[in-house]
């Protein structure tokens, strides 16, 4: 019987063989000259095959419409493309979760988020709020645009403005020409991407001072680039359905592994991939907006999916159980057939939808809660009326936490975000929220409603992603990315005691040999096998880390001096060469190992360290193999 990880592993080893032969088609969307966006994501995608076990990987670029066709027709398999665009694929073919979320680079600093900018002439006497935009001409990209119009018009929605109360000037998808028209007094206002304007300053295309950027009240202030709403996570990297689940794993584990400055990273302009950001927000956007797939909704759908019909709804609700808010209802709904028959679909929607609801008076008192209520926290309608929502409390938030909750919502009607609770069996569980205060015609509160749902699947992927992230698959072992933080850390501390730490780099001897002889499946569980005898060789707290193919690292810290070392090293080799049973196959390997320590010079960093170990390596296989090479100040030390 073989132990869990190793025997899922095999099956996911297995699972892969199996599709060996077929391509991963790696669909990106493209808003430049395809040729520009196939040589900038080649790379990525020549560096996903090597790392798949060969199996082939086809590198496409779609203009919008196109992409759309290839998914329906199921010519794709991965799809790098804008949020909006992902939120819409996630409605129309039933996406759990992206594998990932792009970084970009922005003025050298990393960015997993982007937003929108509103622009207008710095001379223009008239707009300075987003409310002066009413009756204006503005220019837009598409309307599938979440950087270059949605994120805008959600903005103006929440000021009770909607798109058909401005005049657009729709420029496609070049964001350029939407600033020209700006400058040129042919439009009022303008929407654009973040980051365009920094782009086309440092290209000597604008003056930044001949703009004027119109801000929305939840601009994030730490935000670095010029900003008008709010944040938004950048373009998402997506598995279709019918890609294998153990190859749409390597991907993630792969993609989220590469570190920056990684060569593939470099040739993509990009920092690097993290785990996916919320794109439920992106979602509530387009659905706000009535874009596509959220324009066509049976008539429940739409009541639950517009949550200020939701709110509408509900207070019916309120009203048939006695809370003296019918007139204003009424008065609300003259024009929307305000019947027997919509007092019951509203309470069909409060009863039956997914997430749970609960209403508070104007003092945050509970009122009343649904059926989702009690399923996903475990207290009934019984238990909950009466109480305040602090008894959910998982004790996990501060006060400060709380107060910002209380000011953003006091200031603004609204809050949403992320926080954890305490269901009635004990059990903490996160929950996403999003709270609203009704207001009556004179701006008096007179009941807070919150929506949430519980988002425990959604953390857990995001777990596994994160281990994928720092984790090789196959062994186990810390990834590059994990070894480089810890190598970072022991530097520090290695100069803080002043103690050594020293840098292994192991690179087995006629591994290739056993993957062209025996296969790649074999070549695995031999790897696997190798990991788990030099991890026993370690002391506790030392790592070891599996660099990609037969190439690892090992980390020794806080060692008082270099004759610590040596006798490491040689149980390493003396495991490593010891003969391995794979399917009733005796392997012989052995291996070569270069070291370098720190401090080794003045200033001593893990990317040297690393450089100073790999050079030792080699050193080591020119003198024969199955030996060690130290490098150390004033000497260079070799052993068989």
């Amino acid at each position: 019987m073989c132990a869990p990880l190793v025997c899922f592993l095999s099956v996911v080893s297995a699972s892969t063989q199996s599709h060996a032969s077929e391509p991963v088609r790696f669909g990106v969307l493209s808003f430049r000259p395809k040729p520009e966006t196939e040589a900038r994501w080649a790379p990525l995608a020549d560096y996903l095959q090597t790392q798949l076990n060969g199996r082939p990987v086809t590198l496409l670029a779609f203009t919008y419409p196109e992409l759309q066709e290839a998914v329906g027709r199921r010519e794709v398999d991965l799809v790098l493309t804008q949020p909006a665009h992902y939120a819409a694929l996630s409605i129309q073919k039933n996406l759990y979760s992206p594998l990932a979320t792009l970084v970009e680079v922005e003025q050298g600093q990393p960015m997993a988020h982007f937003g929108g900018v509103v622009i207008t002439r710095s001379d223009h006497p008239d707009i300075h709020r987003l409310q002066d935009l009413k009756r204006r001409l503005v220019a837009t990209s598409v309307r599938d645009s979440l950087g270059s119009f949605q994120s805008q018009a959600y903005e103006l929605l929440q000021l009770g403005i909607r798109p058909n109360d401005y005049f657009i000037v729709n420029k496609g998808s070049n964001q350029q020409l939407i600033v020209d028209a700006v400058l040129q007094g042919r439009v009022d206002a303008g929407f654009v991407r973040t980051g365009l304007l920094e782009q086309l300053s440092r290209e000597g295309l604008i003056h930044l001072d001949d703009l004027r950027v119109i801000r929305s009240t939840h601009v994030d202030p730490s935000f670095p680039l010029t900003l008008s709403t709010r944040l938004y996570p950048q373009w998402a990297l997506a598995a279709m359905p019918w890609l294998d689940e153990p190859t749409a794993r390597l991907v993630a584990g792969t993609i989220l592994s590469i570190p920056h400055g990684h060569e593939v990273t470099t040739a993509a302009r990009i920092s690097g991939f993290t785990i996916p950001g919320d794109y439920h927000t992106v979602a509530h956007v387009m659905r706000s907006l009535r874009t596509p797939p959220f324009d066509e909704r049976v008539p429940l759908e739409i009541i639950w999916e517009d949550y200020r019909a939701l709110w509408v709804a509900v207070l019916f609700l309120v009203t048939a159980t006695g809370f003296g808010l019918g007139r204003h209802l009424i008065t609300l709904n003259r024009q929307k057939r305000a019947s027997r028959l919509q007092m019951q679909e509203a309470a069909s929607v409060f009863e039956h939808v997914s997430e749970a609801i609960m209403i508070t008076d104007h003092a945050g008192v509970i009122v009343d809660v649904n059926a989702a209520f009690t399923r996903i926290t475990g207290y009934s309608r019984e238990e909950s009326v009466g109480q305040n929502p602090r008894f959910l409390s998982s004790g996990r938030h501060d006060k400060v936490f709380y107060q910002s909750l209380w000011d953003t919502l006091t200031t603004c009607g609204e809050w949403t975000g992320e926080l954890w609770n305490r269901r009635k069996s004990g059990e903490i569980y996160p929950e996403r929220l999003t709270i609203n205060a009704v207001r009556r015609p004179d701006g008096q509160v007179v009941r807070y409603i919150g929506v949430f749902a519980d988002i425990t699947d959604i953390k857990n992927r995001e777990s596994v992603l994160q281990h994928h992230a720092h984790y090789d698959m196959l062994t186990g072992l810390p990834n590059r990315l994990m070894l480089h933080q810890r190598l970072q850390h022991a530097t520090m501390q290695s100069e803080r005691r002043r103690l050594r730490l020293a840098v292994l780099y192991i690179d087995i001897d006629g591994f290739k040999q056993v993957n062209d002889t025996h296969g790649h499946a074999v070549g695995d569980q031999l790897l696997e096998q190798l990991a788990r005898r030099m991890e026993n060789v370690l002391r506790e707290g030392d790592t070891l880390a599996r660099l990609g193919g037969d190439e690892f690292v090992a980390l020794l810290s806080d060692l008082s001096s270099l004759s610590e070392v040596e006798p490491i090293v040689r149980r390493l080799i003396g495991t490593v060469a010891e003969p391995v049973l794979v399917d009733n196959t005796e392997i012989r390997v052995s291996a070569s190992i270069g070291i370098a320590f720190s401090p080794h010079t003045e200033v001593t960093t893990p990317e040297l360290l690393l450089q100073q170990a790999d050079e030792a390596m080699y050193m080591a296989k020119q003198q024969g193999k199955n030996r060690y090479h130290m490098v150390d100040p004033g000497n260079d030390l070799h052993h068989p």
